[in-house]
């Protein structure tokens, strides 16, 4: 598994999935189960940006860049992460 796998389930679980234990994050959709809503998004942005230092606009806060893990590594690939 990539570190930025690791460190984004590390997240999702330390900081948005506590109330869904045993939950495989991985594989989970986040936005439809109920994993990430509107302030989740608006964690892991702060988060993905601090740490990658880059800059996610208004374009890219839409559901299907944060439906599941994947979608949020290609968030990341295509802002050249």
């Amino acid at each position: 598994m990539s570190d930025r796998k690791t460190e984004l389930l590390e997240f999702l679980q330390k900081e948005l999935a506590q109330d869904h234990p045993g939950v495989d994050l991985s594989t989970e959709p986040l936005v439809e189960s109920g994993i990430i809503d509107s302030l989740g998004i608006m964690k892991l942005v702060q988060f993905l940006e601090q740490r990658y230092q880059l800059k996610i606009g208004d374009q890219d806060l839409v559901p299907d860049n944060f439906e599941n893990l994947d979608a949020i590594l290609r968030l990341l690939a295509e802002k050249g992460r």
